[in-house]
């Protein structure tokens, strides 16, 4: 797993 992994599992709340 790397950062984007995490970056991404993110709710799309929190993908501004």
């Amino acid at each position: 797993m790397s950062a984007m992994d995490v970056f991404w599992a993110a709710p799309p709340i929190s993908s501004a």
